[in-house]
């Protein structure tokens, strides 16, 4: 359930952070218009494409616990850095570093999912783990959106890296690892 929560949350973040606050903080605080927004996810994509093969090979070698949190971490603070920064170097490096924390941790949290599941209901399990992508996908532009509504976009964003952080602090306490074992013990 752990990987399923965590997955919950980085779609939360990823419809509700990037999709509908980061948008919003850029035009209204910084003044981009909408290429210059585009720019940013150019970037954003671009950082991303530039540690999938990294994350791939960091989780082949390392394991796929071992660099969830740090990645989940780093996100969290990048993400709580948009929403308190009025700086626009500090705006452009947290959403890259945000997208590049994001990129690094990749697919290790779909493929943690496949490994401690039984062969016998790996069908079932990445349903419900999706599933759980789902409900938070769909929840966070309307939380996040609602919060900077009675709040601030900026407020929304801090409350979107806590989530984050909230996230992989759990699963990091309950992961297992293929054995049925605590992977931190």
């Amino acid at each position: 359930w752990a990987v399923s929560g965590l997955n919950a949350a980085l779609f939360f973040s990823g419809a509700g952070g990037r999709a509908t606050l980061l948008p919003l903080l850029a035009v209204n605080d910084f003044g981009y218009t909408p290429a210059g927004l585009g720019a940013i996810f150019v970037a954003m994509a671009g950082t991303s494409l530039l540690g999938v093969l990294p994350a791939a090979a960091i989780g082949d070698r390392y394991g796929r616990t071992t660099f969830i949190l740090p990645c989940m971490l780093a996100s969290s603070v990048a993400v709580a850095a948009l929403g308190t920064t009025s700086d626009h170097t500090v705006f452009v490096a947290s959403a890259l570093a945000w997208a590049g924390a994001h990129s690094l941790m990749s697919a290790a949290p779909t493929a943690y999912a496949t490994d401690i599941t039984p062969a016998a209901i790996r069908g079932t399990a990445i349903s419900v783990y999706r599933t759980c992508g789902d409900v938070g996908l769909a929840a966070g532009p309307v939380l996040l959106g609602a919060l900077a509504d009675h709040s601030s976009v900026g407020t929304g964003l801090v409350v979107n890296g806590a989530v984050l952080a909230v996230a992989a602090v759990l699963f990091r306490l309950t992961a297992r690892n293929h054995r049925g074992h605590l992977a931190h013990g």
